[in-house]
């Protein structure tokens, strides 16, 4: 522990020295009733890693396959755009949203600026001049199945079964257990 320094060093008063002697004392059942809580936690820790390794290799493939059944649904339910003017609509939507972010590269100091540029700057960016522009709403598209199963699938796509029978014998080698 080394020699005490400070408000702890030994002084000619033998109460005072008693009491910093009791403090030194307590002070280091502490540290070593940590010491002991810790190598306790380590043993624990190490006791009960391999179930939890075990258990985070069953997850990932449920939870990866989840993930991919979610973007195959989303790539196949995204809807095209049906007006040939919505390119021109992206741009101007995209402008806005630059110059909405563009008023963290302005000095604050010219608030009015960027207080404008940020309220212009998201009313185009969120689509504000094809409302004002007077453009109807688009038609309430066909009733489809869920999932989309009445469209061709995306070109370069494949099923789940697809690409299971594809990586047979690619899967250990890197990594995959599904």
């Amino acid at each position: 522990m080394g020699n005490p320094k400070g408000d702890w060093a030994p002084t000619r008063d033998p109460k005072r020295n008693a009491e910093i002697t009791r403090q030194w004392q307590k002070q280091a059942a502490n540290e070593a009733a940590y010491l002991k809580h810790l190598q306790a936690f380590r043993e624990r820790r190490a006791h009960n890693l391999p179930g939890i390794e075990k258990y985070i290799n069953q997850q990932i493939p449920i939870l990866l396959g989840a993930w991919q059944e979610q973007v195959d649904n989303a790539i196949t339910d995204a809807e095209y755009p049906v007006e040939p003017e919505s390119k021109i609509f992206f741009w101007i939507a995209l402008g806005g949203n630059l110059l909405w972010a563009a008023t963290c590269l302005v000095n604050p100091a010219a608030g009015l600026a960027i207080g404008v540029m940020s309220f212009a700057g998201a009313f185009i960016g969120s689509g504000g001049i094809q409302k004002v522009a007077g453009e109807p709403d688009s038609p309430p598209p066909a009733q489809q199945p869920r999932g989309g199963q009445n469209r061709p699938p995306a070109a370069g796509r494949e099923s789940k079964r697809e690409i299971r029978e594809i990586l047979p014998g690619e899967r250990p080698r890197m990594g995959i257990r599904f």
